[in-house]
């Protein structure tokens, strides 16, 4: 009876450790947020990375009970910020507001960081169309105007880009012409529209509603988009898709944590983003800049991320774009 009571004790001492080991499982997450968590962004105040940043501090301040404050990091072409959240500590309290760049920077040049590696998907917060827009002096009016000089191997055209998914679209262009169409790098996108404008470059690309006032004002002739047929259609804008088959190219933004962050966290902040992109107010302010709220999972996001790497590699390759 003694060696059975022992026995029973041991197991019995055994359960109660494996039952504490158990319920301290969730400890990394227990207790997070107890202190500011920042949302670093890799561009200068006031574009559409910075002010959807801002949409989503603002709301999850409310639900994590701490304060959530917008960093902007800008330089290298967004490199400097993506690379000091890939270095940071995985505990939460550092997360990166990052568009399409994620995806990019590293097949166009240098890049200290791997987007499928360094990073733990949070979620897609908004996909956003891109506009063609052509010079007056080009003698295109619509998306079948330009499909039949691409097919003109005489023909010559330049495409502007200030890098980044535009350099992109540029060389996906590039891909579906007989004719010759030389992508023309520049620093700045207002320097690409005022080129454009004044008729020295023909074409470009322009995410959201960033060409809105040139084409407005007649300055520039917006030709088509390079969303869904459905988007493009809300936009009031002919599919490019619909004269280039295969044709569309949607920019993102996105929130990611440092490789390695606790999964109970990654899936807290997914809950409370998501919330926070349902509440009307939200949704309205990044519509306005033609954002379309998604609100995708962690897994549907780290999906779409190497989907897309894979796709602008491709792009990279064919159309001779720089490389690292």
């Amino acid at each position: 009876m003694r060696e059975s009571f022992a026995a029973l004790l041991l197991r019995a001492l055994a359960c109660a450790v494996l039952l504490s080991f158990a319920l301290s499982r969730p400890s990394a997450a227990q207790g997070w947020p107890d202190r500011p968590v920042r949302l670093v962004v890799p561009l200068s105040p006031g574009g559409a990375s910075d002010l959807t940043a801002r949409v989503l501090a603002t709301g999850l301040a409310r639900r994590l009970g701490q304060p959530v404050t917008v960093e902007n990091r800008p330089g290298g072409g967004g490199n400097i910020a993506i690379e000091h959240v890939a270095r940071a500590a995985p505990d939460g309290y550092t997360l990166l507001m990052v568009p399409t760049m994620l995806a990019i920077n590293g097949l166009l040049g240098p890049a200290n960081f791997d987007p499928l590696r360094d990073f733990a998907p949070i979620t897609l917060v908004g996909e956003t169309g891109m506009t063609l827009v052509a010079s007056k002096r080009l003698p295109v009016a619509s998306p079948g105007d330009l499909a039949r000089r691409l097919e003109d191997p005489g023909a010559r055209l330049t495409c502007a880009s200030a890098g980044g998914l535009q350099e992109i679209a540029c060389g996906l262009l590039g891909t579906y012409a007989r004719a010759e169409v030389t992508t023309v790098p520049y620093r700045g996108g207002a320097q690409v529209l005022n080129d454009l404008a004044a008729g020295d470059v023909d074409l470009s690309f322009s995410l959201g509603n960033g060409a809105a006032e040139y084409v407005a004002a007649g300055r520039v002739r917006a030709l088509a988009s390079t969303d869904s047929p459905q988007r493009a259609a809300s936009a009031g804008l002919a599919p490019l898709s619909g004269s280039l088959e295969g044709f569309v190219l949607t920019g993102w933004q996105a929130v990611v944590a440092p490789a390695g962050t606790a999964p109970a966290i990654v899936e807290r902040l997914h809950a409370e983003i998501v919330d926070v992109l349902g509440e009307p107010e939200a949704r309205r302010r990044l519509v306005a800049m033609a954002i379309e709220p998604v609100g995708s999972t962690p897994a549907q996001f780290a999906r779409r991320l190497e989907a897309d790497v894979q796709r602008y590699a491709r792009v990279v390759r064919d159309a001779g774009l720089r490389t690292p």
